[in-house]
């Protein structure tokens, strides 16, 4: 059986749009059982979409936010570069059941996937990062900063993050492959959306979408959990942001969204 990756390699290679793969790896947990892999959406939209039929994995729609969309609900946030949403409508896919060890074709096909899977994979891609430049805080006075709001009452706990950059020259994809092999996460992501391609590696969900088997029962919930590496964004926001992953509301178990880093083109 094909992984995930060697799948990907083969959507490449045969040059298809749209590429969207949700990847579980590590240990088998509930909520890292399935894996979503498919392309050539059949329609992009930039606002959020409607949830298909709640009967199957796929058809579905595929994507994400970025932390400027909260400008469309009516929020304070920087303008997007670029869409601040993207979603792509994808009748059939690749669906992997870590737990059954099995691969299906899910959804109305749109693509011939048997003749995809058989077909030879694209060279594996490369990508040269360069040095990586200094902190962009003041770590020491960050620490004494967040010691006095904790001596004060204002937090309890404070994950004090870092940015730093690197000039980098090749293809996203690589920096993927090379993520599910030295973190193997629970949610981790790739979507290449055209202009712009998000690479995902996390150990947790950020939120949680309405179960679709619950959905068609009793009212949806969308529970939620801060990031812990949320940064404040710059102005302009010049550098690799750190945006919502895509996203799905599968059957079982319900999907996520992480931290993620989107390269533009």
């Amino acid at each position: 059986m094909l992984s995930p990756a060697d799948a990907l390699l083969r959507l490449r290679a045969a040059g298809l749009p749209g590429i969207a793969l949700l990847e579980s790896l590590g240990p088998v947990l509930p909520y890292a059982r399935f894996t979503f892999l498919s392309a050539a959406p059949t329609c992009v939209q930039h606002t959020l979409p409607e949830l298909p039929a709640p009967d199957a994995f796929f058809p579905a729609w595929l994507g994400g936010l970025k932390y400027e969309a909260a400008r469309e609900f009516g929020l304070a946030a920087h303008p997007a570069s670029g869409p601040a949403q993207w979603w792509g409508f994808y009748p059939s896919g690749l669906v992997w059941d870590r737990e059954a060890g099995t691969l299906s074709v899910v959804g109305e096909p749109h693509l011939d996937w048997a003749a995809l899977l058989a077909s030879d994979p694209a060279p594996l891609p490369s990508l040269t990062v360069g040095d990586f430049g200094a902190d962009d805080v003041d770590y020491p006075a960050g620490v004494r900063a967040v010691q006095e709001l904790i001596r004060a009452g204002e937090v309890y706990q404070v994950n004090l993050s870092r940015g730093v950059s690197a000039p980098a020259q090749g293809d996203p994809l690589a920096a993927y492959l090379r993520l599910r092999e030295v973190n193997p996460s629970p949610f981790m992501a790739f979507l290449d959306m055209g202009n712009e391609v998000v690479v995902s590696c996390s150990p947790s969900g950020w939120w949680t979408g309405p179960c679709r088997k619950a959905a068609a029962s009793a009212p949806a919930r969308l529970p939620a959990r801060g990031g812990a590496a949320t940064r404040r964004r710059k102005t302009p926001p010049s550098k690799p942001s750190c945006a919502p992953a895509p996203k799905k509301w599968p059957s079982t178990p319900c999907w996520w969204t992480s931290c993620a880093t989107t390269w533009a083109r």
